[in-house]
């Protein structure tokens, strides 16, 4: 386990202190450590973000599912951020 160096005061409101008791208590994590996972899941460095993206890329690439043409494609996402049927 990692070293915790410093301590940060937090101030949250009953909500959300609630649904941390909540699960806590349902996994048998400590509430701090389940913010420090909300931290890691949410601010990740930058790098480990774009490896992450390029391994779901590749996992995608893998499930050899057939797709149209890039000017077929292009013309389905316009139709669709129009609210238009397909052709």
């Amino acid at each position: 386990m990692e070293k915790l160096e410093k301590r940060l005061e937090l101030r949250l409101d009953a909500k959300r202190i609630k649904l941390l008791e909540e699960e806590s208590s349902r996994t048998g994590v400590s509430m701090a450590e389940l913010i420090r996972r909300a931290i890691d899941s949410c601010y990740q460095p930058r790098d480990l973000r774009i490896e992450q993206k390029l391994k779901a890329l590749e996992e995608l690439g893998m499930i050899g599912a057939p797709t149209a043409s890039p000017g077929r494609m292009k013309d389905e996402i316009a139709a669709g951020m129009l609210g238009k049927r397909r052709p």
